[in-house]
C-alpha cells in the first residue's frame, strides 16, 4: 500500500508521514488489498504536509482502487494513466499537450484492448516486443550516461519529445495516418495544434532525409494519409 501511496502524486512520502502511515495500517490489520484502500481512506494524519479532512487519503485511495478493481489490462493502463502522476516523466508543462508524459498509457490501453483480462499473455508480449526492439542509448542529461558509448548502435527508437534538441542523418516516421498524427483524441482546436508540433519536431529532426511509413490498413480497417502530409506539400 505504501508504496501505490508513492506512485499517485509525483512525489513520495516523506519518511515522517510514510511511518505515521505504515502504523495505521499495521494497526487496521487489513488482510486483503481492497481492506488495505478502505484503511487508507480512514487515515487523517499529515500525507504529502497536511491532509485536511482527509482529502489527500481520500484521493490516494481511489486511484488505488481504480487500478487494483480494473477488469481488464486495457482498463489498469488507462487506471495508471489517469490516476498515478508518479509512473509519469513529464516533457513540458501544457497540459494541452498531446504525448506530453512518457510511459503513453492511452495507446497501451488501445493497443491491450484485445488482451482483455489476460495478464500474463500481454506481459510476455511486451517483454518480447522488449527483446526485439533497438533501444535508445541514455543521453548526455541522464545520469549513468558515457558519451563514448552514447552513438554506437544504428539505431534509435523513441517518441517525438525524445528526439527535441537532437538530430540524426535520417528519420523514419511510423505510422503516418490519420488517428496517429494527429491522434484521434485530438478534437479541439489547441490539441489539434499541440499534435501538429510533436510533428513537426519529429519531421525537423533529419539532416538529410525523411522516411515516412504509411500503412494502408490497420488489421481490418483502411486507413487515410495523415492530413500533415498534405500540409506540406507532398501530395499532387
Amino acid at each position: 500500500m505504501l508504496k501505490l501511496c508513492d506512485l499517485t502524486k509525483s512525489f513520495r512520502l516523506n519518511n515522517k508521514d510514510r511511518e505515521a502511515l505504515r502504523h495505521h495500517l499495521q494497526h487496521a490489520r487489513p488482510t486483503t488489498l481492497s481492506a488495505g484502500v478502505d484503511a487508507l481512506s480512514s487515515y487523517r494524519g499529515a500525507l504529502k504536509g497536511s491532509n485536511p479532512n482527509g482529502n489527500v487519503s481520500l484521493s490516494m485511495a481511489a486511484a488505488i482502487r481504480s487500478f487494483i478493481d480494473a477488469s481488464d489490462v486495457s482498463d489498469t493502463l488507462l487506471a495508471l494513466s489517469e490516476e498515478f502522476e508518479g509512473l509519469q516523466r513529464h516533457f513540458g508543462k501544457a497540459k494541452n499537450a498531446i504525448f506530453f508524459a512518457d510511459p503513453p498509457f492511452v495507446q497501451l490501453a488501445e493497443y491491450a484492448s484485445s488482451y482483455g483480462d489476460d495478464y500474463g499473455r500481454f506481459v510476455d508480449d511486451i517483454e518480447l516486443a522488449k527483446q526485439q526492439l533497438v533501444y535508445i542509448p541514455p543521453f548526455d542529461d541522464e545520469p549513468g550516461s558515457a558519451p563514448a558509448e552514447l552513438w554506437k548502435r544504428p539505431m534509435h527508437l523513441m517518441t517525438a519529445q525524445r528526439g527535441k534538441g537532437k538530430e540524426f542523418d535520417t528519420v523514419v516516421l511510423l505510422d503516418v495516418v490519420d488517428g496517429i498524427w494527429p491522434h484521434k483524441n485530438a478534437k479541439k482546436l489547441r490539441d489539434l495544434e499541440a499534435a501538429r508540433r510533436v510533428f513537426y519536431v519529429a519531421f525537423t529532426r533529419a539532416k538529410q532525409r525523411v522516411v515516412m511509413l504509411v500503412p494502408t490498413h490497420f488489421g481490418d480497417k483502411e486507413t487515410t494519409i495523415s492530413p500533415y502530409v498534405q500540409e506540406l506539400g507532398l501530395l499532387d
